[in-house]
């Protein structure tokens, strides 16, 4: 099923725009292998993305294709983590943490 993952330690300068324009570059395809949930940048404007894999095996292509791999538009880092759902135990809630598998960097 759907994978959320997340895209972060992105130059300053990246935009939405970017972001797609580089799973675009790797082969993957917006609104059917992921769609963007959210583009946020933090206070010191380091911006992140969370977005969605269509499964599992769009999840290892894109943790694949950013493995050592230049940015287009910046030098710089770009790590891509996989989420995973954190259940709390007695049905109240929960949340996501950066998942068990280890990030790639570009």
């Amino acid at each position: 099923g759907p994978t959320p993952a997340i895209l972060h330690g992105m130059p300053r300068l990246y935009t939405e725009q970017h972001v797609e324009e580089e799973l675009r570059d790797a082969g993957f395809v917006g609104g059917k292998d992921f769609s963007i949930l959210r583009f946020l940048r933090r206070s010191g404007g380091t911006p992140y993305c969370l977005l969605t894999l269509k499964d599992a095996g769009a999840a290892r292509a894109v943790v694949s294709a950013f493995d050592a791999r230049p940015l287009r538009y910046a030098p710089g880092d770009f790590a891509v983590a996989l989420l995973e759902e954190v259940r709390d135990g007695d049905g109240g809630g929960g949340g996501w943490r950066i998942g068990t598998s280890p990030p790639c960097r570009a």
